[in-house]
């Protein structure tokens, strides 16, 4: 489990804290092979069979965390 707070300059697969929620959606459909869970303020992607990334929201417009989970990955 990875996560970028708000303070975390960093990007995870070009998707930053503090960008439209709605680009970081078009970015993540784009590189995954589906969307498994669809809530207004939480996005779930699956990237591979053992990769997937979750976006969160707060106020509906911008991303307010980025976690990267991974099996067998250690």
């Amino acid at each position: 489990f990875i996560s970028i707070e708000a303070i975390c300059p960093y990007s995870l697969m070009g998707i930053t804290v503090g960008m439209s929620f709605t680009k970081a959606m078009e970015v993540l459909e784009e590189q995954s092979i589906s969307a498994d869970l669809d809530y207004p303020t939480c996005k779930h992607y699956e990237l591979s069979e053992n990769l997937s990334i979750s976006i969160w929201t707060d106020d509906g417009k911008t991303v307010s965390s980025v976690s990267l989970f991974g099996d067998d990955y250690n």
